[in-house]
């Protein structure tokens, strides 16, 4: 489920897409999004649960408010990156911090993640390895506002813990 905020010089653009017979997707193109729109309707059957969550998960953002949520995410993000920096089996994958993602953190694990991965599973905390050619060399940790602090400390002594006893 997505909501999408679109604006008119977008319409344009995938307008004038399409009649060059240039791909503006399928099903769900702007255009057929329009046309549903325009009459205000969706495009089918919305998922209810899932608008009632979003309700309830936007409200809550608003009342946290949008520095407290931005401050909670550059202070994790921080600490991921500390614990890639001082444990010498890992190695954050982007190395000019100003260009690090925020909100998914990556590291290289020296000798392939599998063992680091399965140590954290046997916690009940699950990470993501990292994507085709790295898919057995790299972790990646999620950083999202619905990630506490405690959270990712508990991760992070976690992760410490698997690599002091190596």
């Amino acid at each position: 489920m997505g909501i999408w905020i679109v604006g008119p010089k977008c319409f344009e653009v995938s307008k004038a897409k399409a009649s060059k017979n240039e791909i503006v997707g399928s099903y769900h193109s702007l255009a057929a999004l329009k046309k549903n729109g325009d009459k205000n309707q969706t495009p089918e059957t919305p998922n209810v649960l899932n608008l009632y969550l979003l309700k309830n998960v936007l409200k809550d953002m608003q009342f946290k408010g949008i520095s407290s949520i931005q401050n909670e995410t550059k202070y994790k993000a921080a600490l991921l990156y500390q614990t890639f920096d001082q444990i010498t089996e890992l190695k954050t994958v982007i190395p000019y911090p100003l260009n690090r993602s925020k909100t998914v953190c990556v590291s290289e694990v020296h000798g392939g993640n599998k063992g680091l991965i399965e140590y954290l599973k046997s916690k009940q905390l699950i990470i993501g390895s990292g994507y085709g050619d790295f898919k057995d060399q790299h972790i990646r940790i999620a950083n999202f506002p619905a990630h506490s602090k405690e959270s990712i400390e508990m991760l992070m002594d976690e992760i410490g813990k698997y690599f002091e006893g190596k």
